[in-house]
């Protein structure tokens, strides 16, 4: 019992670490953040090992998804049981499910020695935190990696490793610290040195580097327009050419030079009424651009039956959209038949899209997103890889209140700018909307809940990084790790059954 209790202990302390690495009280807490969970998995037998999984997953995801209440309470107008009901089976339990198979797979293949510290740990992690990535009902949000944000130079490297590959690296940095702890090696220190070192050393070569590639380029300005319409106000049903003419009052604050195009960004559903979407309206949205402007802005589509959460691509001439591909579990489509009802007007459930994702307004090739799909780094670089010279996201952050979750979300596109190497325009209702730069530097962004709009000069890139071109390869060199430690293991022991033993493993 007294082993229990101070596993539990060390558990609770690790989310504690975890949890405040994120979004701005990193410090260095994020490189030791897993220390203490991964000692309490060290000790404990088969069952504790999943307990102890459990507990991290539950309490992780409590203390990051804390937002979600705010959003089932505020908006959707759900009791206190059912939005915690809701939170428990829908999110609680799936994310409990995968820190309890990293723990007990952890436990299964512990061994002393550093090959399993220094290979075998981070890989197990990445795997499963990518699973998160490829089911429907999960969300790939506040990932480890993401925690490396705030050392600029750190997280230069992502244009090789993407996320996972900067999740491997604070796993890794996390678990040789267990490593010397027990062993006090020379070689220890000196891969956490290195793990460091050449990261730092990358990203102090890349800092110098971008700036000047940017340089040769011609730019041309970009303007975001955050209205700050409440959630009622823009689905009640009234007041929508108000609103449109308020976005249109703000985007004519534009800079004076006639010589460069501009884009124009909307964020998400602000044409978001179907019957007044005509070919008249578009028609004279068209009139109010200037020649050389472009307007991007979200609203809905529909095609038939099948309705579209949408970005519209409007110009003088070329009124072109692009389909949201990656749907909001439960609100947006029902995974399971699970789904949250009707939010005042609207649509109730969405259609998958499938249109491309990368359009070309004239001559310039636009990499869309719409609001969570930023979370997805393969299916960004995808966008990139197919020419988009821009990455464009527009998003509703309005459904999380004054929390974390709005700068966890700016995050994520700052680490798709670092791995693709391209700019990023982020329009959102409600901020925080940003220009953001290929090395992941925030140029301008909004305040939270204000009624605003930046503007600032962006450049058109083409080069292609490593990640853009080989996506998640780190992924497929953790599976080969695991595969020959498994027939490792089972060479050795002669089957796969996992040790009794609570100390350390000579496996």
């Amino acid at each position: 019992m007294p082993q229990i209790l101070s596993g539990t202990l060390l558990t609770v302390l690790s989310v504690g670490l975890y949890i405040l690495s994120f979004p701005k009280f990193s410090l260095w807490l994020i490189l030791i953040a897993l220390l203490p969970f991964l000692i309490a998995l060290k000790h404990s037998s088969c069952w504790t090992s999943i307990f102890y999984g459990v507990l991290f997953g539950i309490l992780y995801t409590c203390g990051m998804g804390y937002w979600l209440i705010y959003a089932l309470r505020h908006h959707y107008g759900q009791s206190w049981v059912t939005s915690l009901l809701f939170i428990f089976v829908c999110v609680v339990l799936p994310y409990g499910f995968l820190s309890a198979l990293f723990a007990v797979t952890y436990r299964f293949f512990y061994h002393s020695g550093i090959w399993f510290h220094g290979l075998v740990v981070p890989s197990l992690w990445i795997i499963v935190d990518y699973l998160k990535e490829c089911l429907p009902f999960m969300i790939p949000w506040a990932s480890i990696g993401y925690g490396l944000l705030p050392w600029e130079t750190l997280v230069q490297i992502a244009d090789i490793g993407g996320l996972y590959g900067l999740s491997f690296l604070v796993v890794l940095i996390n678990s040789m610290l267990v490593y010397l702890m027990e062993q006090k090696s020379k070689t220890g220190l000196l891969i956490i040195l290195m793990a460091l070192g050449v990261p730092f050393i990358y990203g102090t070569i890349r800092v110098q580097q971008i700036p000047k590639q940017i340089e040769l380029k011609s730019d041309f300005n970009a303007v975001l327009v955050q209205g700050n319409f409440s959630l009622k106000d823009r689905w009640s049903g009234m007041g929508f050419y108000h609103r449109i003419k308020t976005y249109l009052d703000l985007s004519q604050c534009l800079p004076d030079n006639e010589h460069k195009d501009c884009i124009i960004v909307w964020p998400e559903t602000v044409l978001n009424s179907l019957a007044k979407l005509d070919p008249l309206f578009f028609k004279n949205l068209q009139q109010a651009l200037k020649p050389n402007h472009f307007l991007i802005a979200g609203g809905l589509r529909q095609q038939l039956k099948e309705v579209y959460n949408c970005a519209y691509l409007l110009s003088k001439t070329e009124l072109k959209w692009y389909d949201k591909h990656i749907l909001l579990p439960y609100a947006e489509n029902t995974p399971r038949g699970i789904g949250l009802g009707s939010f005042y007007e609207a649509p109730e459930k969405f259609s998958p899209g499938f249109s491309p994702a990368t359009v070309d307004l004239i001559g310039i090739r636009m990499s869309l997103s719409i609001c969570l799909e930023m979370l997805y780094g393969n299916y960004i670089r995808q966008s990139i890889l197919k020419g988009g010279q821009i990455l464009v996201n527009i998003s509703n952050d309005a459904w999380f209140g004054k929390t974390s979750m709005p700068v966890i979300h700016l995050n994520a596109s700052r680490l798709r700018a670092v791995e693709n190497r391209r700019f990023v325009l982020r329009s959102s209702n409600s901020g925080i909307s940003a220009i953001i730069s290929p090395l992941g530097r925030i140029v301008k962004q909004s305040q939270l809940f204000t009624r605003e709009k930046i503007s600032g000069t962006v450049v058109l890139l083409d080069h292609k990084s490593f990640y853009t071109r080989w996506g998640d390869w780190i992924i497929f060199l953790a599976l080969a790790v695991l595969l020959i430690k498994i027939i490792s293991k089972k060479i050795k022991n002669g089957n796969l059954k996992p040790s009794t033993d609570r100390g350390v493993i000579n496996a």
